[in-house]
This record gives structure tokens, C-alpha cells and sequence, in this order.
């Protein structure tokens, strides 16, 4: 299960935001993922904020429940919000 925030950005409707921000990926080749989900990153990062078609959904959920090659943990995140 997952808590998400809804993101009320005039600019940017209908988008969600994991609490404490984004997690990111930690495995070798980010392209050949972004490439096995037919996916564009929103940033200049390695993190998962992406854009992917609706039919990848389904297997993408599948990847993140495994915990494999991503941060499982917002704490990073919220400690960069916490620190200033």
C-alpha cells in the first residue's frame, strides 16, 4: 500500500507525489529501465518520477512491490525537506 499526495499545481493537475517526495532508482542501467517500461523520466535524475503508458501500469506496480533497484524508504527525501 502506498500514500500518496495529490499535487495541486495549476500547472500540473492530476498528478500524485509520494509523501516526502520522490524515490529513486538504484539499479545499474536507468535507461534500460526507463526502456523496458516504455518510459520518459520527468527529471534529469534517477528518480522515479515518470511518464509511462497506462498498459505498463500493471507490470510496473509488479517491479516497485519487489523493492528491487529503488529506495524503499522516503527517509532520505524527508530529511532534505527537514534540513535547511
Amino acid at each position: 500500500k502506498y500514500v500518496l499526495l495529490v499535487n495541486y499545481k495549476k500547472d500540473k493537475p492530476n498528478r500524485y507525489t509520494p509523501i516526502g517526495g520522490s524515490l529513486a532508482y538504484r539499479g545499474k542501467d536507468y535507461e534500460a529501465f526507463l526502456n523496458e517500461y516504455d518510459a520518459t523520466k520527468d527529471k534529469p535524475n534517477n528518480d522515479l518520477r515518470l511518464r509511462m503508458s497506462i498498459k505498463n501500469r500493471e507490470r510496473f506496480e509488479e517491479w516497485f512491490a519487489t523493492k528491487q533497484d529503488r529506495e524503499s524508504s522516503p527517509v532520505r527525501e524527508l530529511i532534505g525537506l527537514l534540513i535547511f
